[in-house]
């Protein structure tokens, strides 16, 4: 896949956006960020993954870190 030549340092950071204000997404590891990953982005939402739960809710402190 061409996506594995594409260096760390030149990856797109990706916020998968959810939820009303925009302050839910999806951790490393979920299927969501599986995908930004497949296509070569970098999830950069640094939340734990939890068991049974797809979405975590941020703050905007967080969101903005």
């Amino acid at each position: 896949m061409f996506v594995n030549i594409i260096p760390n340092s030149e990856k797109k950071k990706v916020y998968h956006a959810e939820g009303e204000k925009g302050l839910q997404t999806d951790p490393s590891g979920s299927l969501h960020s599986q995908l930004i990953e497949l296509v070569g982005g970098k999830n950069v939402a640094d939340v734990q993954i939890q068991d049974g739960v797809g979405q975590i809710e941020l703050s905007i402190e967080q969101f903005i870190k």
